[in-house]
């Protein structure tokens, strides 16, 4: 059984990188997203989203790179929603 699952709003077909985070009991959620469009913001969110080279043995999901981040599900979604879906 697969514990994993990508956020129903913020996970887009067209993302070309896949952030990871895991809640407290440890599944994950994905939210895909867009690189460059994020890293646009500033150096920190561009440094954050940085991606390993390919030879140090580059995760994917759904066939983009995996970035894993230390952050509760919940609090990325805030975090991208600012970007993503603003009121």
């Amino acid at each position: 059984m697969d514990l994993t699952h990508n956020h129903p709003s913020i996970y887009y077909a067209d993302g070309n990188l896949a952030i990871r985070c895991r809640s407290k009991d440890g599944i994950p959620t994905y939210f895909r997203i867009h690189r460059n469009y994020l890293s646009s913001y500033s150096t920190i969110i561009d440094d954050m989203l940085g991606v390993p080279p390919p030879s140090s043995g580059l995760e994917l999901h759904d066939d983009v790179p995996v970035v894993d981040l230390d952050a509760k599900p919940e609090d990325m979604t805030t975090f991208l929603q600012f970007f993503y879906q603003p009121v």
